[in-house]
């Protein structure tokens, strides 16, 4: 994925805690290890497994839309 896509790129990321699924940009993931759930503020830990799958998953959701 080109770094220019960080800036508007989003990944589905789900919080264990309450079940919410939200968009979070990829800029916003890339230098941290977790992020706070938006409901209901739990940390939601991204360990590496799960921040390649939705990277990857991401990556190729963003290429099929430009390469088609």
């Amino acid at each position: 994925m080109p770094v220019s896509l960080f800036n508007t790129a989003r990944v589905p990321i789900e919080c264990l805690e309450c079940g919410n699924v939200r968009l979070y940009l990829v800029r916003d993931l890339v230098s941290d290890d977790s992020i706070a759930c938006n409901l209901c503020h739990q940390t939601i830990k991204l360990d590496s497994n799960e921040w390649r799958a939705a990277l990857k998953e991401t990556a190729n959701y963003y290429r099929s839309i430009v390469i088609g």
